[in-house]
């Protein structure tokens, strides 16, 4: 069970190391049942930003979302690297994406640089954590300085009021 301290610590830290407090435009593509839907719900909200929900019928193509996207200019995206992997393979692009937000798998490097070129306005961030810490525990900025060269994008530092502990194959 997700606290509601939880959830409030975790609006709060995304909305002001993000996107840092802009009433930005989000994009809610994530099923209502699934954690990650957190944010795009209460992210908007918490900043007076717009959220737009996705049609249910949406279908998570490159010509779908670009639509959507250049119709309600959305500045803020979430997909995990899947998904936004084969959206930018079919060609996916726009000018008004300022964040994108990936998660729940391996963020490949070179994805991100896929995505910077796709997306040249975007600021690229990879987020980590099981659910039981509320969403995501751990944050990196894919911003080219930390993960140049890098195979896999780094899990990165602990989001606010958090710890992070890296234990051994010894537990310790």
């Amino acid at each position: 069970m997700v606290e509601h301290r939880s959830i409030v610590n975790h609006i709060t830290w995304i909305t002001r190391e993000l996107w840092r407090g802009q009433p930005e435009t989000f994009l809610q593509v994530t099923s209502a049942s699934f954690d990650a839907a957190g944010w795009e719900f209460y992210g908007p909200l918490t900043v007076g930003g717009t959220l737009v929900i996705a049609p249910p019928d949406l279908t998570v193509d490159a010509e779908s979302v670009a639509h959507i996207v250049n119709q309600y200019d959305i500045s803020v995206i979430g997909f995990t690297p899947p998904v936004l992997r084969e959206l930018l393979a079919d060609g996916f692009t726009s000018e008004a994406v300022r964040w994108v937000v990936c998660g729940g798998e391996p963020l490949p490097a070179s994805l991100v640089e896929d995505c910077r070129a796709a997306l040249p306005g975007a600021s690229v961030y990879n987020l980590y954590g099981p659910t039981e810490t509320c969403i995501n525990s751990t944050f990196f900025a894919c911003d080219g300085a930390d993960d140049a060269g890098a195979v896999a994008v780094p899990i990165g530092r602990p989001i606010a009021n958090t710890r992070l502990f890296v234990v051994g194959e010894g537990g310790g």
